[in-house]
């Protein structure tokens, strides 16, 4: 008899450590009533700030922060045991740089990606099938600042992304407000200057994280710095791209300190970002044809500073993790209005700043 229910997924949390305690934590999530249930913990390594899972959900990849700034990350593997929730780790590399906090995987499942926030480098590894890294990989560092005094003045790719045809990953860079762009070459496992150049968005905005519409022509940005996110076209054989759009991520009015963290695009078609400061989830309604952004409403995350949130794949529940607060609040999404509404919070998770789910089998 499998150990998990057929309504039930078991829910990865990570949190910063600092040295004390595990950093991965497991729940199990029931689906049908939206309440989570502590089901164990994990040794992933200090401070676990990303991770990702494969498409097969065989493999779980984490960046993890050394216990400095100066100290160079680790990317880890592990091996994903679905009906259980188990995992084991199968190799360590460094991440190329200090600072990581963004992992992803391309579309295959053949090469893993990190960005190093604090050292301003990329970096692409090769893996093989049973996880285990091949070599060190590639590493490539970014060049320019932006006006912020002092969140601006050196490259900082905050995440890395493939796009959905495999052909191109993006890196928005908060410290130089462009969405550098690199062609991938599957063959070799590099990342290769695209020639169509890179994405650049408005002076001071911070571009943190992307998320991509299902037909991979459009990807939506956020940026951390301004509060705003952006729909922007991606052409699918050059790679080039063309800002469409740009909302506020903030109540009209607001005007105290905020800075966004997350964004995604859920089944009903729209677009959920994260508002560290106003501690809020936004959502707009998406104009698919023109790409254009109209809020419909902001709630709040009832804890402090959402930096990561998730929405399972039914698009019924978005789960948001509330780094300075400790906590973990479940919202069920209205089926009619697309607004998220108060199921549930969790409380004394210390500092959780990723999640992702494991389906049952």
């Amino acid at each position: 008899m499998p150990s998990v229910l057929p309504n039930e997924r078991f829910l990865f949390v990570a949190c910063y450590t600092q040295g004390n305690g595990n950093g991965l934590l497991r729940f199990r999530f029931d689906y049908s009533t939206g309440q989570i249930e502590a089901a164990g913990s994990f040794e992933a390594g200090m401070n676990p700030s990303f991770f990702v899972f494969d498409e097969s959900r065989a493999r779980l990849y984490v960046v993890n922060r050394g216990r400095n700034t100066s100290a160079e990350g680790i990317i880890s593997s592990f091996a994903v045991n679905p009906e259980e929730g188990e995992l084991t780790l199968i190799d360590r590399v460094p991440s190329g740089g200090a600072g990581p906090c963004y992992v992803g995987i391309d579309r295959r499942g053949c090469h893993v990606l990190a960005s190093n926030y604090l050292e301003g480098t990329v970096t692409i590894v090769p893996v093989a099938e049973d996880g285990r890294f091949i070599g060190s990989g590639q590493t490539i560092l970014h060049h320019g600042r932006g006006p912020h005094v002092s969140r601006q003045q050196a490259p900082h790719p905050h995440s890395i992304h493939a796009d959905p045809s495999n052909r191109f990953v993006l890196v928005p860079d908060l410290g130089t407000d462009r969405v550098v762009i690199y062609r991938l070459d599957e063959e070799q496992g590099r990342l290769l200057e695209n020639e169509a150049g890179s994405c650049a968005v408005a002076p001071g905005a911070g571009p943190r994280h992307l998320c991509f519409a299902p037909e991979g022509t459009m990807f939506f940005l956020l940026n951390e710095l301004d509060s705003t996110a952006s729909s922007i076209s991606l052409d699918p054989d050059t790679g080039s791209c063309r800002v469409l759009a740009t909302a506020s991520t903030l109540p009209e009015g607001f005007s105290e300190e905020s800075i966004a963290a997350d964004v995604h695009l859920a089944p009903n078609g729209l677009l959920y970002a994260s508002n560290r400061g106003h501690n809020s989830i936004v959502a707009f309604a998406v104009d698919a044809a023109s790409g254009r952004l109209k809020q419909i409403g902001h709630v709040s995350t009832r804890g402090k500073t959402p930096r990561n949130f998730l929405i399972d794949s039914t698009g019924r529940w978005m789960l948001v993790a509330n780094q300075d607060s400790d906590s973990l609040v479940v919202l069920r999404i209205d089926g009619e209005t697309g607004m998220p509404e108060l199921n549930s919070i969790w409380e004394g998770i210390r500092s959780p700043v990723c999640m992702g789910f494991i389906p049952a089998p």
